[in-house]
């Protein structure tokens, strides 16, 4: 049901699509865009085409639904964006060919590893629970969403519309999330437990680097890290998951449940480029595929995260319908090869 009704800018109203969304806490967050291309006429590529606009920020130009997916089917973008507390989301989709549409959306406070952060110095506490994930399903009637946290020890939560996950005790239930390149578990900041490095099918493990060990080819777990930002749980991001195979990439396979017509998984995978000579941009790129399927082609974590030890996700949405979740990173012959730090799986 959620992609059987959709807003789409009639002619007559301009050129662009846009909601307003504000956000209560200073942080990263992740925007999911749904879409299905439910209008016969536009049921084939190059018929419906409009730019992607996050915070006035370019994200996607020439987004055709069609061409993802085909006809009727569903498709979702991600992007991250940092935010100020009090600011908004703002998600302008411009026309260029026929008119823009959308049929829900996501707005995703990341603090499962504690990543709200003050964008200035100033006393901070972590949150006592979990922002939630918010999701709209626009039936002609939302232009706007408020969402009202308290970060007490009550922990209330209320949102005037949409879909608020389980929050007590500051936790986000997850079916799976993997310390990627250690050999130990860890428990983050809010108190989940982040398994060791499990379920991988390719890639070379690295533990800890510090900054001495930027020039050698070998790393310890007893050495010092670096310090990481933008996140409360550094260590997580100190270890990795290398992909040095330039044919097979880094691989990850998670047994899960899957229905007839498949059965819908939320995957978040984070990042934070820890290798001082890819500390530019260009210098690792690679494609990430999900169920045999690139849903981001040349992510770049330079890019993405704006600099050197910091911490950056990627959040997705895909249907499984062979009970395993597949995860390829594959490497491109011209970059470094690809890498990872976490990754947690929710089902949605």
């Amino acid at each position: 049901m959620l992609y059987a009704s959709e807003r789409w800018l009639p002619e007559d109203a301009g050129t662009t699509l846009t909601y307003r969304i504000p956000v209560p806490v200073t942080g990263l967050y992740h925007i999911v865009l749904h879409f299905a291309e439910k209008y016969q006429p536009a049921a084939v590529s190059n018929e419906r085409l409009f730019d992607i606009f996050i915070n006035g920020k370019e994200a996607i130009r020439n987004f055709d639904v069609a061409a993802e997916k085909g006809f009727s089917r569903a498709v979702a973008r991600s992007f991250s964006i940092k935010v100020k507390s009090g600011k908004i989301v703002e998600i302008a989709l411009e026309r260029r060919k026929q008119n823009p549409m959308l049929s829900a959306l996501e707005v995703i406070a990341d603090v499962s590893l504690g990543a709200v952060m003050p964008l200035t110095p100033a006393p901070y506490s972590p949150p006592t629970s979990t922002q939630p994930s918010i999701i709209v399903n626009d039936n002609k009637g939302i232009s706007t969403t408020v969402i009202a946290i308290s970060t007490s020890t009550a922990s209330t939560v209320q949102v005037t519309s949409g879909f608020v996950p389980d929050v007590s005790q500051g936790k986000v239930p997850a079916l799976y999330r993997i310390n990627c390149g250690s050999a130990k578990s860890y428990v983050d900041s809010a108190g989940n437990v982040w398994s060791s490095d499990e379920y991988f099918v390719h890639g070379d493990l690295t533990d800890t680097y510090s900054v001495e060990e930027q020039s050698s080819s070998s790393a310890s777990s007893d050495s010092q890290p670096f310090a990481i930002t933008n996140t409360f749980d550094a260590p997580l991001f100190t270890t990795e998951r290398f992909g040095s195979d330039i044919v097979s990439g880094l691989a990850y396979a998670f047994p899960v449940e899957s229905a007839p017509g498949g059965t819908p998984y939320r995957i978040t995978l984070y990042f934070a480029e820890i290798f001082a000579p890819n500390a530019a941009q260009g210098a690792r790129v690679f494609d990430i595929e999900l169920e045999n399927t690139i849903f981001t082609s040349d992510y770049d974590i330079m890019l993405n995260a704006n600099a050197f030890a910091s911490a950056v996700a990627k959040v997705y949405q895909v249907l499984v319908a062979d009970n395993e979740l597949n995860l390829v990173l594959v490497p491109q012959l011209s970059a470094d090869g690809p890498k990872i730090s976490a990754i947690m799986i929710t089902q949605v």
